[in-house]
């Protein structure tokens, strides 16, 4: 069974991060983890970016236009189903 546990980011950096982190303590890592960005401001997307590269690099970060909340979750779904 595959897991993957997606969530939306638009200029929220503080909380997706904690969420990160959050997920980074779970003693049963076998689940995938995207993060859709909304098309935020450049300095919230880079502060996810450098905290994703230097703490929990196996995130994948998918650069999404705004198409609202559920144009982020289709976009996270439909990676989720990839492969």
């Amino acid at each position: 069974m595959k897991i993957s546990i997606s969530t939306i980011n638009f200029n929220g950096a503080g909380k997706t991060i904690k969420l990160l982190e959050s997920l980074k303590t779970q003693t049963d890592q076998g689940f995938g983890i995207i993060v859709v960005d909304n098309d935020s401001k450049a300095a919230d997307l880079n502060e996810i970016e450098a905290w994703v590269k230097e703490h929990y690099p196996k995130t994948q970060i998918i650069h999404n236009p705004n198409t609202g909340f559920p144009g982020g979750a289709n976009c996270g779904l439909k990676e989720s189903f990839k492969d």
